[in-house]
């Protein structure tokens, strides 16, 4: 019989992994079946790029501090290791971004970032190969359903469920008059909808995942949501706008 396999990222907790073991789990930080994050969603963003490449492993998020939208345990719950041991639990699967970046591929679980703070950066929007409009401003954000509840939110795009398969562009701080024109809100698009995006450019433009930054020496980059996805556990009674009200009105 084979054991469960299980890293540990963020913050230590010799606790939980003592009765991990105890329950005949065997720690293993280079190929888990399960991942305990310890902290909150930037902990969590770091688990699941240090750990995506794996096909089968299962996130597991324990919440250290005070937000934590894919953190649905606190650190004083004492039957985490045991729900995980029984399988009593639900799991979500999150749908990731792909960037194609001069066919180097990133994925991000949030968001993909492209600013120029710096100069305003002017760039053309092309979803399926057809032109939607040229952005003059200071960049946009496009962000999973997940990943809508962060930067996305903060610029006044709009909330998605994670259960909608597809994902968003926000702009941030576009110009408008009488002679430049944007579309001045966000644009939910479908899983199956390619974004290119075309720079005039590319000095002082930044390109981030997930708050990491990539190579930004390029002209154009193409994003779309990928087959790939994580999958995260939480409790069975767990209700999505629970987390909303969690996390932003309680």
């Amino acid at each position: 019989m084979s054991h469960k396999r299980f890293a540990i990222c963020g913050e230590k907790n010799k606790g939980l992994e003592e009765k991990l073991i105890g329950l005949g789990f065997v720690r293993d930080d280079v190929n888990p079946d399960y991942v305990f994050s310890l902290g909150g969603d930037g902990t969590m963003l770091d688990s699941v790029h240090k750990y995506m490449h794996l096909d089968d492993v299962k996130f597991v998020g324990i919440n250290y501090g005070k937000l934590g939208f894919y953190t649905d345990f606190v650190k004083d719950d004492l039957d985490i290791a045991d729900i995980v041991s029984n399988e009593h639990y639900k799991t979500e699967e999150f749908r990731l971004l792909e960037l194609d970046n001069n066919g180097k591929k990133y994925f991000a679980l949030n968001e993909i970032l492209v600013i120029n703070p710096s100069r305003t950066q002017t760039i053309k929007i092309y979803v399926d190969e057809a032109e939607l409009e040229t952005f003059r401003g200071t960049g946009l954000v496009l962000s999973t359903p997940s990943g809508s509840t962060a930067y996305n939110k903060s610029l006044g795009g709009a909330i998605l469920a994670p259960s909608i398969d597809g994902y968003q562009l926000t702009e941030m701080a576009s110009i408008n008059n009488r002679v430049y024109k944007t579309l001045s809100s966000s644009l939910v698009l479908s899983h199956t909808n390619v974004v290119k995006l075309e720079f005039d450019n590319s000095d002082g433009l930044l390109i981030q995942v997930d708050g990491d930054a990539v190579d930004s020496n390029c002209k154009e980059i193409k994003i779309k949501l990928a087959d790939k996805a994580i999958k995260l556990i939480t409790r069975r009674d767990t209700l999505f706008l629970e987390r909303v009200k969690k996390s932003f009105l309680e």
